[in-house]
């Protein structure tokens, strides 16, 4: 749990990096003054200024910032964030979501080059059960089954049993144990359900294909629209039909990815951590108070009133947006903690 917790620390900090950093150079390519590009919060650790920017490291990895000119306040430069044009603007604050999918894009990119595309888990015996009918034949946790019951199999989900099929039956198969070729014929009995079992479970890893190098760029793609369609879907679902089963905030994540990690290794936890980057990027563009699309929001009713609103007003949106997001984060973390 300790490292599950340091791994989505980790995590959750490359998420917003990647979030802050589409606005930082967003707001560099379109002629934006950044004073600041700081990942964490409170007291600096580590700091340089380069040109007008500083950069600094500061205590609290929980975050980070991007510190534009005029952003929060008036400025009178032309360079500031409020005297740039309202396209300019937007651009700049929709840059931070589209970060995110970008980075959540080149993650995948990684996790396929490296490991390949996931796929269904392969036929892995995972346990045996003690004092079954496959303990007794020899069975071991990590034979792949090759053949059962007369038919050749490659995906785990393969591996069942017809319901003619009762106790004292037997079923063949042959698995492969490193370099050898094994025969086995484990003899079914019924569980208390009344469904013939042999004493296994099959292993829930995924298997991973190697493909070609311009078609990893292409599941990439489609793996991070895939992200975007169901985010978007699960919006819906909340929205027209109240349903928040799968909602779930730090603790929630903290846990997903504690649990990836001792389970499915190093590739689940990076495909998680790039779900995660495209889910924040799409709830960031919503025209909510405190969120960016919230700000571009307010940017087009400045366009249709033709002239801004008052910075006061502005700043007081903001604020009660920021304090609802607090309350139910906090909300989102009793109730985490319930259901775990």
């Amino acid at each position: 749990m300790i490292w599950g917790i340091i791994v989505g620390i980790i995590m959750l900090l490359m998420v917003i990096i990647s979030h802050e950093l589409g606005h930082f150079f967003a707001g560099k390519a379109l002629g934006f003054r950044v004073l600041e590009f700081a990942i964490g919060f409170g007291p600096k650790l580590w700091s340089r200024q380069k040109g007008e920017t500083l950069y600094s490291v500061r205590a609290f990895p929980i975050g980070g910032f991007c510190k534009f000119d005029g952003e929060d306040q008036e400025a009178q430069d032309a360079a500031a964030f409020n005297n740039r044009p309202k396209w300019r603007r937007a651009v700049v604050l929709a840059a931070g979501g589209i970060g995110n999918v970008v980075a959540a894009y080149l993650a995948v990119v990684v996790l396929f080059f490296a490991w390949g595309v996931p796929g269904p888990p392969r036929p892995y015996v995972d346990e045996v059960v003690p004092g079954s009918s496959a303990e007794q034949i020899g069975l071991l946790p990590g034979d792949l089954i090759t053949q059962w019951n007369g038919q050749s199999v490659e995906y785990g989900y393969e591996l069942a049993l017809p319901d003619t099929l009762t106790e004292g039956d037997t079923v063949d198969l042959t698995v492969q144990r490193g370099n050898e070729t094994l025969s086995f014929s484990p003899v079914l009995k019924l569980s208390d359900d009344g469904r013939p079992l042999i004493g296994i479970t099959r292993s829930d890893n995924p298997s991973y294909e190697r493909v070609g190098f311009f078609s990893t760029f292409n599941y990439a793609g489609k793996q991070v629209f895939l992200g975007v369609r169901l985010v978007v879907e699960a919006l819906g679902d909340i929205v027209f039909k109240g349903d928040v089963e799968h909602v779930g905030g730090v603790v929630m994540i903290v846990n997903e990815v504690n649990t990836a990690a001792r389970e499915f290794g190093a590739p689940m936890v990076l495909l998680i951590c790039a779900m995660i980057s495209v889910n924040l990027g799409i709830m960031n563009i919503l025209p909510l108070p405190a969120l960016d699309g919230g700000r571009i929001l307010l940017l087009a009713v400045e366009a249709i009133r033709r002239k801004p609103l008052k910075r006061e007003v502005e700043g007081m949106i903001h604020a009660v947006g920021l304090a609802a997001f607090c309350v139910l984060a906090v909300i989102m973390v009793f109730y985490d903690i319930i259901r775990l």
